[in-house]
């Protein structure tokens, strides 16, 4: 009677450990989600104005659906595809994504970080965006268009 008691013990607690690895790998399996999150989603630029040469110019970002382009200085836009993304923490959201410009080769991690609902920051592999050594706060506001 008492090995059958055991035996019960050692099955029940087996099956719990089994059902708890299971929860824990399809919640954090189902963290990733293909395209751009809807609260980022719109036209943002600069409200500081960079002084390149005689020319004022601010810079734009555009974030739709399934690709995010930053135009900044007047140059060649960014244009990012291929996005996945998950949410950080309430205000931090983390994406992944591969770059126009090195032919969708390089993956890389963009992090926004939202301060207010019409307000964000964002970082390239960790540096400041849209240009490390720019004059610009990187403080993007939400415009119409």
């Amino acid at each position: 009677m008492r090995k059958r008691q055991m035996y019960l013990v050692i099955t029940i607690c087996a099956a719990f450990l089994v059902g708890v690895n299971m929860t824990v790998i399809s919640s954090h399996a189902a963290g990733w989600h293909s395209g751009t999150p809807y609260a980022l989603r719109g036209h943002w630029r600069t409200k500081t104005i960079h002084q390149k040469g005689n020319m004022k110019t601010t810079s734009k970002a555009a974030i739709g659906a399934n690709k995010i382009e930053f135009n900044y200085f007047g140059s060649m836009p960014d244009i990012f595809a291929h996005i996945k993304w998950h949410k950080f923490s309430q205000q931090v959201y983390i994406l992944k994504a591969r770059r126009f410009l090195d032919s969708y080769q390089k993956v890389y991690q963009i992090t926004i970080k939202r301060p207010a609902k019409n307000k964000m920051w964002v970082y390239l592999d960790g540096d400041a965006y849209p240009y490390p050594g720019s004059s610009t706060t990187r403080l993007f506001h939400r415009t119409s268009r």
